[in-house]
């Protein structure tokens, strides 16, 4: 380990270098000779950061991006639900680009030539930002397991933004009266509580589907949420699982009509000789397909002269009722099993607007 001047200089004046021997992380000598300085001081400074890096990286985990991927996925598959390892897998085919550089190599200029490419895909602008997310969950994965630090590299990571991009705060949903009408032309009755529990009590279709009767309260005429269907992305099928967060865990008051038609099906189904309390309410033994679920509802759109929403559209009807009615946001939260109030408010804010115009009456009032 030295620090030499050349006899000869480079064509700015730079004639200082410095000289070490360092061992590879597989043990195997070797000597680094630096690029050229202008003074001593400069020679040594530079030194001593090649020094402490390589310091820094002895005992770590030498590894490139797709390794990480492979690590971190191994790492989460027991932990995460499986919809949320799907997302890994698809998103780790955007890392192709930089997938063999080392972790211990990676600059400021790979990460914005990666970047670059993502800008220039046909994404939206919006998954471009959960890959970014996922980057970094990738990277904090490997600073809080390998010894890593990416501090320097996250202050670049700026949200992807579309200055082009129109906004539209606009939610499909049904007034109750155009509820009214949908439901009027179903003719089935397992499909009619289908769509009045979508529609009243805000569930999500998997929440839906895997509700049991189990889950319904005749003593007190409460739903409750404990559990959810999920496609098996990975291997196919469907999953019963436990609800999308812990607030979605929720216990909903049912008005009389609603408990009146799930007491009048339960009693049909209650016929069958095999039935009993784990048979799914909308289903049987078996749950019901969401692809049967949606062909109904398209059917009774047409039916009923009425534009077509999503399923998940009953629940920003559900949203659209209570705040119609005058319902604290809290409540709205609690009730469609949100997080936080946040959510409800950024979610349903045009909802609100008619609270907007009560306000400015009672400005006018003063």
């Amino acid at each position: 380990m030295c620090v030499n001047k050349r006899k000869h200089a480079t064509k700015d004046g730079r004639r200082w270098v410095f000289k070490v021997r360092y061992k590879t992380h597989e043990g195997i000598c070797k000597q680094y000779t630096s690029r050229c300085f202008h003074t001593k001081k400069e020679a040594e400074e530079a030194q001593m950061i090649f020094i402490m890096e390589k310091k820094k990286m002895k005992g770590r985990k030498i590894m490139n991006i797709k390794e990480l991927c492979d690590l971190f996925y191994s790492y989460q598959k027991n932990k995460v639900k499986n919809t949320t390892l799907y997302t890994y897998v698809q998103r780790r085919k955007y890392f192709k680009l930089i997938e063999e550089i080392k972790l211990h190599e990676l600059t400021v200029e790979d990460y914005k030539l990666w970047r670059n490419s993502l800008d220039d895909s046909k994404l939206s602008t919006a998954y471009k930002n959960d890959i970014l997310k996922f980057f970094k969950e990738l990277l904090k994965y490997a600073e809080r397991w390998y010894g890593y630090d990416f501090r320097d590299l996250y202050n670049k990571f700026d949200k992807f933004r579309d200055p082009n991009a129109i906004i539209d705060e606009g939610i499909n949903y049904y007034t109750y009266e155009e509820f009214k009408k949908f439901i009027s032309v179903e003719t089935d009755l397992k499909y009619k509580v289908a769509f009045e529990i979508l529609y009243f009590c805000g569930l999500r279709r998997g929440e839906l589907l895997a509700l049991t009767w189990n889950h319904i309260n005749f003593d007190t005429n409460e739903l409750s949420v404990k559990q959810n269907l999920v496609e098996n992305r990975l291997e196919g099928g469907y999953l019963i699982t436990s609800p999308k967060t812990r607030s979605s865990i929720r216990t909903i008051p049912l008005f009389n009509k609603l408990v009146e038609d799930l007491k009048e099906l339960k009693d049909k189904d209650s016929k069958n000789p095999n039935f009993n309390n784990n048979w799914f309410v909308v289903g049987n033994e078996k749950y019901l397909p969401i692809t049967n679920l949606m062909t109904r509802k398209n059917n009774n759109c047409k039916l009923a002269g009425l534009k077509q929403i999503r399923l998940h559209d009953f629940r920003h009807s559900c949203a659209s009722l209570l705040i119609s009615m005058n319902s604290n946001v809290a409540v709205v939260a609690k009730y469609l099993g949100h997080s936080k109030i946040e959510e409800t408010l950024n979610t349903y804010t045009h909802f609100f607007q008619s609270d907007l115009d009560k306000i400015v009456e009672l400005l006018e009032k003063i």
